[in-house]
């Protein structure tokens, strides 16, 4: 079976990257609004569940989801969507559980060092026209 292969986000021990180069049968007749026997199969789940997964033995070190479970789409994100994107995130606050950082967007951001989660948006430079004229307007 052929599937969607686009280059992944890192999976830590992992060097998987594929080119666009396969997709599945069912995703192209989805594509092509025509009646399909099944939806695609795909998934997405954080890095803790990852390396979880690797300690008990159920994926191998460098296996990718999309190939021991068989997807038809794998996850992409080709685009930088940071402003300033020549900035170093700031480290504005460290504790033993967080790490506070100004990104190149302008926008702090509270990330859990022990486990994978959202980032808390603390706050952001760009908040009126006046803000984005001076932090974004540059760019």
């Amino acid at each position: 079976m052929l599937k969607i292969a686009y280059p992944l986000h890192q999976i830590p021990g992992s060097s998987h990257h594929a080119a666009i180069d396969r997709i599945s049968n069912e995703f192209r007749i989805f594509l092509k609004r025509q009646p399909v026997d099944r939806i695609g199969v795909f998934e997405h789940f954080w890095n803790d569940t990852y390396r979880t997964w690797q300690e008990k033995g159920f994926i191998q070190p460098g296996e990718s989801y999309e190939d021991h479970f068989g997807y038809d789409l794998e996850l992409f994100w080709p685009f930088n969507l940071v402003a300033d994107i020549d900035f170093i995130p700031q480290t504005v606050e460290e504790t033993e559980e967080t790490i506070l950082q100004r990104d190149g967007n302008g926008a702090l951001l509270r990330r859990h060092k022990l486990h994978d989660s959202t980032p808390e948006h603390v706050d952001f430079l760009v908040k009126d026209r006046q803000g984005w004229e001076e932090y974004a307007g540059r760019y």
